[in-house]
């Protein structure tokens, strides 16, 4: 019933290979998030690359205690900033060695200080590149898994959309925690539903047909435990991104309750 209107959008649309869309939707998305490069800055974002200069520090000493730079927690963003950070410091050593050196003997950034807003401003850039990259890559997971619940077409259609979102787009592209949030929040999401599914097949399934289907698609259709545990991995991504993911365990509860209740009915039913 969901994919009936897109059965003629689906017709008309070449049947190009998958890793073609995957690509495309890709690059589409990487365009208007990378917009943000030496365009502009957000008031949070020169705080996030002093955590995260001192989230880096703090591991490269072994403090794991000083790792545990805000709330949020803001851990994946200061693992992907730290990864562009790292880069820039391979490619220029000599100019981020004075940076870093001036901000490590600052207790605070404060709004007021400008030469160090300026310093922190030299790594800005670099550490927004790997969140953009990876944001377009969760896109790409968005069309991968879709694909499976739906069809390619609606898919393809959800991506798009959601990659030339002019707020989405705009909010991926910064060295933030909701961005990283949002991606891992509905990766995690079309994962459980998945696993639900596979859950529902296996339930139809004759044993004997089931083995066989397992073991000459395997490569295709994971089993139901894949899927949770991808589930769960994106929502630990998400939790580390930032605290208000933590409304995906009681959602993801719900969500298997009412697949339980459903699949009761169902049985009764028949």
């Amino acid at each position: 019933m969901i994919d009936a209107p897109f059965s003629n959008l689906q017709s008309r649309i070449p049947q190009l290979p998958t890793w073609f869309w995957a690509l495309l939707i890709f690059a589409v998305a990487l365009a208007p998030r990378a917009l943000a490069l030496g365009s502009y800055v957000t008031p949070d974002e020169p705080n996030w690359v002093y955590r995260t200069l001192n989230f880096g520090a703090a591991l490269a000493r072994g403090d794991w205690a000083a790792t545990a730079q805000t709330s949020h927690p803001g851990v994946t963003t200061m693992w992907l900033g730290s990864l562009g950070i790292a880069a820039q410091r391979a490619v220029d050593p000599a100019g981020t060695a004075d940076a870093i050196n001036w901000l490590s003997k600052i207790d605070r950034l404060s709004p007021e200080n400008l030469e160090a807003l300026r310093r922190v401003g030299v790594f800005l850039d670099w550490a927004r590149l790997p969140v953009i990259v990876v944001n377009a890559l969760g896109l790409v997971g968005v069309f991968l898994l879709a694909s499976r619940l739906f069809n390619r077409a609606s898919a393809r259609l959800a991506a798009l959309l959601l990659a030339l979102d002019p707020f989405f787009a705009g909010l991926q592209g910064l060295l933030h925690v909701d961005g990283l949030m949002t991606t891992f929040s509905t990766l995690s999401l079309l994962s459980l539903l998945l696993a639900i599914r596979s859950l529902q097949h296996e339930t139809h399934e004759s044993p004997s047909s089931s083995l066989v289907t397992r073991h000459s698609l395997f490569v295709v259709r994971p089993s139901p435990f894949f899927w949770f545990g991808a589930s769960g991995a994106f929502a630990g991504l998400a939790l580390l991104s930032k605290s208000p993911a933590i409304f995906l365990v009681p959602f993801g509860a719900l969500a298997l309750l009412a697949a339980l209740v459903a699949r009761r009915l169902s049985a009764r039913d028949a």
